[in-house]
């Protein structure tokens, strides 16, 4: 598995006051978790369970920065669709950190065109390196998309590339550019900042392709077409025939431990999505002392039960995933 560091989206956790003076802290989440967490932290600044004082607040960053924070101190929660590197780790705070696994997703490539064309891992990769640049390049593809092929592909550092990257590392004989894991860097494509706007800029250009968390496109969701892609089984999948529960095989390692090498890309099963991942939520093990540490323990509780059944385009975690990293944020200090 090649080393990835997602793209997220970071929500600001801003602890308010009556006179609305801000204290520091924050939480973050991968940018396929944004339509996710803006419900999560509404129906939170609505109710403030137990917490009449205190103000979640959205703000929208890379997973990069968001990590970064949280093992420079900045933030309190760090949310990624990919477990921490081994660098990462190496950085987190005295103390540790627990890693939550808070649902499951799958990612998509989707196009510009008419329904029924169906891809495999190896021609999404001669796509987007460059190598094949027509739409009739592809077989099958026919009276449904034509023309040329407009790459969109993420301009930030982003899970999504990390994990389209990965699947190919595994699916493509000959696979080149793994240089840098968490960003596209062929020549030519089309980059655009986050998931919307992947979304938004595959509607907009006739031939255009894209790839995204499969629920995330919310605003063209209606609109968008979903290639069909052969999995590790050679069947062609997509949503919502498949079953994303099938990759998630194993047990997980231990909550405050390393992460690094759980990956459920490119998984054996007849109805298994080729590209599985989860949205992770980092916590400091200990958060006694801290401003604002409280809140960040309560918010992270309330997300795991929001999130138990899925929702928002996520499936659930199994119960043998989430149940250990549960126990452990019910323990944190704070």
């Amino acid at each position: 598995m090649m080393a990835r560091s997602s793209t997220s989206l970071i929500v600001t956790l801003l602890i308010v006051s009556f006179a609305s003076q801000a204290l520091a802290g924050f939480m973050g989440g991968a940018s396929t978790f944004a339509t996710a967490g803006s419900a999560l932290v509404a129906k939170w600044n609505k109710a403030k369970p137990g917490f009449s004082q205190d103000v979640v607040a959205y703000d929208s960053v890379g997973s990069g920065a968001g990590i970064t924070g949280f093992n420079g101190g900045t933030y309190l929660i760090a949310i990624s669709d990919d477990p921490m590197t081994t660098t990462q780790e190496g950085g987190v705070p005295a103390g540790g950190k627990i890693t939550v696994p808070l649902c499951v997703s799958t990612f998509s490539f989707f196009y510009n065109g008419k329904p029924g064309v169906v891809l495999t891992a190896p021609q999404t990769y001669a796509i987007f390196s460059g190598t094949t640049t027509a739409w009739s390049g592809i077989p099958g593809a026919a009276g449904k998309v034509v023309g040329t092929i407009t790459r969109v592909a993420r301009s930030d550092k982003s899970g999504s590339s990390a994990i389209v990257k990965t699947m190919w590392s595994k699916a493509v004989s000959g696979y080149g550019d793994g240089t840098d894991g968490t960003s596209m860097t062929y020549a030519g494509l089309t980059k655009v900042e986050g998931t919307s706007a992947v979304c938004a800029a595959v509607l907009g250009t006739k031939g255009a392709i894209g790839y995204a968390f499969t629920g995330g496109c919310t605003a063209v969701a209606n609109k968008r077409v979903v290639a069909s892609l052969k999995n590790a089984n050679g069947v062609a999948v997509s949503p919502p025939k498949w079953v994303p529960g099938a990759a998630l095989t194993g047990s997980p390692p231990a909550a405050d431990g390393s992460w690094n090498t759980v990956d459920f890309i490119w998984k054996a099963g007849a109805k298994t999505p080729p590209m599985v991942s989860m949205e992770y939520g980092f916590i400091r093990k200990s958060l006694t002392g801290v401003t604002g540490g409280k809140i960040a323990k309560a918010f992270m509780q309330y997300m795991i039960g929001a999130l138990k059944n899925g929702g928002y385009g996520f499936n659930a975690v199994p119960a043998g995933w989430r149940n250990p990293s549960v126990t452990m944020v019910n323990a944190i200090a704070a």
